[in-house]
Formats: structure tokens, sequence, C-alpha cells
């Protein structure tokens, strides 16, 4: 791999240029959260916090829960931040190992975030783990890859499968009354997840349904982050899981009545994994 000062962005105190961290910020286990407010949240339930940082939208804690090291950090929403933040965070994993900071192993990323079902048989205010990804993002088709990742390019409407990279996931799938089920990862909010609001969009959901089980593909539930983690995680050698809590019914136009709580069982649950 090279680098040039314009390819790869480090400042003059040693951090990469978006998310503003250093090789002595990476932390073997990661979890991402896209709304920089969430990090706050989930810091409460480390034992110690080490460290914050604040750069642009990205909001960084470094902390211990009991001897492991965590990495929590805001991506922002949309697959695009995703490209940032993963290979960012690679980058200084890679710098990390150089130096001695941190051990050759597979960094362990931990998606915690928000979703709706657009699958009858998962309910709303529940959760949700994402053994695999459904995406209609484009970021694979910029890379060269280790194997095939777009389907269906000459379509109107190209996608991409992606399993959940490594076994760490296997652990959250133990959570009691949880769900599990692939993740439809979209390219925005509103059109690219069929809303209408002031431009008409090209496609309905039961378009998209339609569309992928033709091609026995069937998603459960969508979001904007998980097929680009789980991409980038596969690519560049982690394991990576994404969470869900579940605060829309797509199918019958229903949004959660409490969805903090969710989010706060969801983030609960995943501590009770984590910390074992």
């Amino acid at each position: 791999m090279t680098n040039n000062e314009a390819n790869l962005i480090i400042n003059s105190k040693g951090a990469i240029y978006h998310i503003g961290l250093t090789p002595e910020d990476i932390c073997p286990i990661v979890i991402t959260a896209g709304d920089p407010d969430r990090v706050t949240q989930i810091a409460g339930y480390l034992d110690y916090i080490d460290q914050e940082i604040t750069h642009r939208e990205f909001h960084s804690v470094k902390g211990r829960l009991g001897t492991q090291r965590i990495l929590i950090i805001s991506t922002g929403i949309g697959p695009d931040n995703i490209d940032i933040v993963l290979n960012e965070l690679h980058t200084l994993y890679l710098q990390a190992i150089r130096q001695g900071l941190i051990q050759k192993k597979r960094l362990k990323i931990v998606r915690l975030g928000t979703s709706g079902s657009i699958h009858p048989d998962i309910p709303i205010d529940t959760l949700l783990i994402s053994t695999a990804a459904v995406g209609l993002d484009n970021v694979p088709s910029f890379y060269k890859t280790t194997r095939k990742y777009i389907n269906d390019q000459t379509s109107k409407l190209p996608y991409y499968t992606v399993n959940a990279p490594g076994q760490y996931w296997k652990h959250f799938t133990q959570i009691e009354g949880s769900y599990t089920g692939s993740t439809l990862t979209c390219a925005g909010f509103y059109g690219p997840q069929f809303r209408t609001v002031h431009l008409q969009p090209s496609w309905k959901l039961s378009d998209i349904r339609n569309h992928l089980q033709e091609r026995d593909v069937v998603v459960t539930n969508m979001e904007m982050e998980t097929a680009a983690i789980y991409f980038f995680a596969t690519e560049l050698g982690h394991e990576a899981v994404s969470l869900n809590a579940i605060i829309a019914d797509r199918l019958n136009n229903r949004f959660s009545k409490n969805p903090a709580a969710i989010v706060t069982n969801m983030i609960n649950r995943a501590f009770q994994v984590i910390d074992r």
C-alpha cells in the first residue's frame, strides 16, 4: 500500500484527518454508533473512561470494561461515513501493530444502531442481530476486492450481499428474545428508503422486497450502515456484528412509542455479551 500526503492525511499532531484519532487510541473492541450523543450513553457502561475526543462529527470515547480496552466512536449516518471511519480505523490499527501498541489480532467491531422492520415476523420494539446484509449503496464497486460483491449489476437496482464476518456475532444471537436476519442497507433515509416526502421515490418498498425475493434474497429490516461495515470488515480482515433496535414497522407504518427504551435495552444486552 502506498500513500502520499493527499491520499491519507495525518495532521501535525499525528491524528488521522477525519476521525481525529491516533494509533494509541485503537482498542481490540470498537463499538460504533451513528449518533454522537449515543456514544456518551454507551460510555456510561464502561468501568473507566481514559479519553474523550470530539473531531468534526466524530465523537470517540476510549475506556475499559474490566480488563477489556474498548473504543466507542460515532460514525455519522450512512455508508459514505462508514467508508471514512473503517478505512481510517484500519490505518491506525496497522500503525498500532507496527508500534507494538496492540496485538496483531482482528478488531471486533460492534454496531449499536436503530432500524426499521420490513418483515412480518420481526415486531417493533425488539432486537435483531444481522447475520448478513444486503447493500443498495455502491461502495464496493469502487474497490478491487477479494471476491465479487455486486449482484445483478446490469439491473436498475444492483445490490451486494455480505455475511457477518468472523464468529463474534454468534455470541450476540444468544441474547434472549432477539431475532436474527438479513439487513437491507440503504444509501439514504427518504427516497432511498422508499419514503414519499417531497420527491416521489422511483421504487416502492414492496418493489424492492419482490425484486430481492425473486433472486432468493429475503431481508428483515433496513438501515444505513450494516452492509458497508460488513464489507470493510470482511475485506480488511476484522470481525463485525450489527445489533439493531427495531423502532419502526415499515410494513404497517408504525413507529415505537418509546424508542429510547429499546435503544437502552440494546446497549444493556450488548454489554452483557461483551463483558463475558
